[in-house]
């Protein structure tokens, strides 16, 4: 065996294998520059494709077509309804039909390639199709505002996690944090690894089956000729009355009109039809769905703790030592908020403004503290070492307490001056906070999967807050506040108006609703002139005070932008038909409004 290994060569390309002396150890080789080291490349999955594939590359072509046409903002020429946008001049309608249209088509022809694939949905998968398909009706009930963003970018992760749970292809076994590695694994590796599949099967088609060749052959001498086609339909058009007639019709029908718009739509489709034809043909075929596996995210998160544990339990015990100090420090009014109690020294504004988006940052930054202290932070032999669930579980409680306190810092100040969109969505980031640490505080006493509450917790709040719409919370919140019990406004009105009239179309019933019951006479009459798209000045003092400090050349050009074109600065416009408004910016709060505004 000795003498075996004793005889035993590194081998080099193109290097010849040397003779060792007997009873001598080998010496390696000596390096020379012409001795290259030959790497092979791992080998290429090769496409497979069987039944519906050519066919499913069809219909994601038309998918990819709709995604432009149904998203697309449509402009209209008339002027409409919606706040004009000063800064750029633009008027065009926010798509709410056709989002919900194409997540509605998008999940269909996903579950019948599915169903021809055999695959079927189980109940994890039938829970992200309900979250996708709840998550497209606020789209088709509000008129959206630029948050709806967020629900894009939710309801594209929860498709791409939909699609990994529907095919088995999860990086974890259960629903965990690895949730999160499922999302960016379908979304980058599967769906790029795939991304000329849907050419693929469209070339494996006409290869294999004449009739499909046939057909790519004619439509490519039909795109040659269509000038001459085009030349010859004309000269018909001129010549008789009849197939005039007949061509306007089909022209109506086809709205050919927009004929090079769905050539260019159709054409910037095509990269989004590869793109889904790639994950859902990935994930059925099983092609490159390992780029993220379970062992390498293990192997990451276990190679980055490397920080000595006493260098991150020191920053948590200092972190919790000043959160007692300022507990201490707020002293006898700590929970005056949550009695309803204003402390003397402090008036409403500065008691409930003066802290609470610190608050809220602080609860964020001891979110990151406490992430990272786990991802960091050296273990030993235990996997969850006991003195790091101390200080983490006593820094979450701790937060818990800056939460709450900072929530009723914040109802009080609503309580007393209104509801605004930014108080509202700070609100449920605060429910979110709160809801975090209260399962990190439970998890820090007793180890358990903390993925499944926490994704269970973020679905429901993100579809909860767009399910009931923040414009229109505010508004019934502040009209209701105003007749049943009056609230302060930071005008000489009884009710913000302004306020009111920059939401979105949910204002409109409760700015009506001023209109009929409001007990002062200036509300009735500036709330019945709003609704007949009349100029409104909200607050004389604040033009006055505006004049005294940049002049009245200033503020006469900004009061032109403001209040003389019809429909800045939420001044509906009344001056076009109902039918200017495309069917892909249709939304149910917004046909409510046009009945209202007697549209």
């Amino acid at each position: 065996m000795n003498e075996k290994m004793n005889n035993a060569q590194p081998q080099y390309a193109g290097a010849p294998p040397q003779a060792v002396p007997a009873g001598s150890y080998a010496q390696p080789y000596p390096y020379q520059p012409s001795y290259v080291p030959v790497y092979r490349p791992a080998p290429k999955t090769p496409y497979t494709f069987g039944k519906g594939d050519a066919a499913f590359a069809f219909v994601l072509i038309v998918v990819g077509f709709l995604f432009w046409e149904w998203l697309l903002p449509k402009e209209i020429l008339k002027g409409q309804y919606y706040e004009v946008d000063y800064f750029t001049g633009g008027v065009s309608v926010p798509s709410g039909l056709g989002i919900s249209l194409l997540i509605f088509t998008l999940a269909g022809v996903s579950l019948v390639y599915m169903h021809v694939k055999g695959i079927r949905q189980n109940r994890w998968s039938l829970f992200w199709l309900a979250a996708l398909l709840v998550g497209a009706f606020p789209f088709l009930l509000y008129q959206h505002t630029a948050i709806y963003a967020w629900l894009v970018i939710f309801e594209i992760a929860t498709f791409a996690v939909w699609i990994a749970y529907s095919t088995g292809n999860l990086i974890g076994k259960k629903l965990t944090g690895f949730l999160f590695f499922d999302g960016i694994n379908q979304l980058i590796p599967v769906a790029i690894g795939n991304f000329t599949g849907l050419f693929r099967s469209l070339h494996n088609n006409t290869k294999e089956r004449q009739g499909g060749k046939r057909f790519l052959v004619g439509l490519i001498g039909v795109i040659v000729c269509l000038p001459i086609i085009a030349g010859i339909v004309a000269l018909l058009y001129a010549a008789d009355a009849g197939f005039e007639e007949l061509a306007k019709k089909i022209a109506e029908v086809l709205r050919l009109e927009n004929i090079w718009r769905y050539c260019w739509e159709t054409a910037v489709g095509l990269p989004v039809a590869c793109y889904f034809y790639g994950i859902l043909y990935g994930n059925a075929h099983k092609r490159k769905v390992g780029g993220i596996t379970e062992e390498g995210v293990s192997r990451s998160i276990a190679g980055a703790h490397k920080i000595p544990a006493a260098a991150v339990h020191a920053p948590i015990i200092v972190l919790c030592v000043i959160y007692v100090l300022f507990f201490v420090g707020m002293g006898a009014y700590l929970f005056s908020a949550f009695r309803g109690d204003l402390p003397g020294q402090y008036s409403y504004a500065e008691y409930a403004r003066r802290g609470f988006f610190e608050l809220c940052a602080v609860g964020a930054i001891n979110l990151g503290v406490v992430g990272s202290a786990w991802w960091f932070a050296k273990r030993g032999q235990a996997e969850y070492p006991k003195k790091l669930r101390l200080f983490g579980g006593l820094l979450s409680g701790l937060t818990i307490l800056l939460v709450l306190t900072g929530m009723s810092k914040m109802l009080l100040y609503i309580g007393e001056w209104g509801l605004t969109r930014s108080r509202f969505h700070a609100l449920w980031f605060m429910v979110l906070l709160l809801c975090f640490f209260a399962i990190l505080t439970i998890w820090h006493l007793r180890p358990f999967n903390a993925g499944r509450p926490f994704v269970g917790v973020v679905t429901v709040l993100i579809l909860t807050v767009f399910l009931v719409n923040a414009d229109s919370v505010v508004a019934k919140y502040n009209v209701e506040a105003y007749l049943d019990r009056g609230v302060r406004t930071a005008s000489e009105l009884p009710v913000d108006l302004e306020l009111l009239t920059n939401l979105s179309d949910a204002k409109y019933p409760y700015i009506e609703r001023l209109a009929e019951e409001a007990p002062d006479a200036d509300v009735r009459a500036m709330a019945a002139d709003y609704l007949a798209g009349k100029k409104i000045d909200f607050d004389p003092e604040n033009t006055a005070s505006e004049r005294a400090l940049y002049g009245d050349e200033y503020v006469d050009e900004l009061s032109d932008i403001y209040f003389t074109e019809a429909g800045a600065y939420g001044v509906p416009d009344l001056n076009f038909e109902r039918d200017d408004i495309p069917y892909t910016g249709w939304n149910l709060q917004s046909e409510k409004a046009l009945d209202i505004l007697g549209m």
